[in-house]
């Protein structure tokens, strides 16, 4: 069964093959809980598994503000969310509700042989950054940056919006009026 999860202006549709938090992750008792007592933690938008691996997705559209962080400022941004998260889900598989959910990511993410896929989903973001005097593309900078700062995970890092292709089993649509941008129609949407 199918998962719609939306974050941002857009739907996040989940295939059968996933088995994904059934919501943001920010959203989550256990997160708000945390909160409480660690108002400086951070969290990743969506947890997922899907084909033996766990993905932490975190979502930004700039088109609503127009306004970006720099690639290294977005890099330390992301990579403390992964950190916070990764912990949030060691605690919450002891003190949650529903510590099973947590348990299925933890497990995964311990396996030697599962290395976790950290995506940055994000539109709107400029396209060419100037390195070494060349133009390079700005989503490559910053997916190097964001392998450096997580290195300490060794995870697969992609950096991908609406209609960039990579993600297995996953749909993604523009809700109406995202940002001034109609809903995309069925032939329209992304299969990523």
């Amino acid at each position: 069964m199918a998962v719609t999860i939306k974050v941002e202006c857009q739907d996040f549709v989940f295939g059968a093959s996933w088995d994904v938090l059934p919501m943001q992750y920010d959203d989550t008792p256990d997160y708000k809980k945390l909160l409480q007592g660690t108002p400086s933690a951070n969290a990743v938008d969506l947890v997922g598994n899907v084909g033996g691996r766990i993905y932490l997705i975190e979502v930004k559209d700039y088109r609503s503000d127009g306004q970006s962080k720099s690639s290294a400022d977005l890099a330390i941004w992301v990579s403390t969310k992964v950190r916070d998260s990764i912990a949030g889900m060691l605690g919450f598989q002891r003190s949650s509700t529903m510590p099973d959910q947590w348990r299925r990511f933890v497990k995964q993410l311990a396996r030697p042989d599962g290395k976790p896929v950290v995506v940055l989903f994000v539109e709107d973001y400029e396209l060419y950054v100037k390195n070494a005097g060349k133009l390079k593309p700005k989503r490559e900078v910053l997916r190097e940056l964001l392998k450096q700062k997580l290195s300490w995970l060794c995870p697969d890092v992609f950096v991908v919006s609406a209609s960039s292709q990579g993600l297995p089993d996953l749909l993604v649509a523009n809700r109406p009026g995202a940002a001034g941008h109609k809903h995309l129609h069925a032939s329209e949407e992304r299969q990523i």
